[in-house]
């Protein structure tokens, strides 16, 4: 399980409003460079291969913007029924695939 500290969430908050890392940096007057390696860091911890990763991980894990919140790493399986906007959304769509 991990969590992502003060700077961290500001961070997925911003990747989740599909803000590049230099937006980021300048949004949390840090450098490019640190925005960057921030980023990779996030992702080592979250398990997942590249930002576009990271972003669908806070999609499945939106609880991980929270303070003190522990979610696991990795990205779920799908079709996953965890709840998640993002998860719901896909087993929506693969429910209507079946049904049509």
């Amino acid at each position: 399980m991990i969590s992502f500290d003060r700077t961290e969430r500001e961070i997925a908050a911003l990747l989740w409003e599909a803000k590049d890392p230099k937006v980021i940096a300048g949004a949390l007057e840090i450098a490019v460079s640190t925005a960057y390696r921030r980023i990779d860091e996030m992702c080592e911890r979250a398990q997942v291969n590249g930002r576009h990763e990271l972003l669908l991980y806070i999609l499945q894990n939106p609880e991980c913007l929270l303070r003190g919140e522990k979610t696991p790493a990795g990205l779920h399986e799908q079709p996953c029924e965890c709840g998640s906007p993002y998860c719901l959304g896909g087993i929506m769509l693969l429910r209507r695939k079946i049904a049509a």
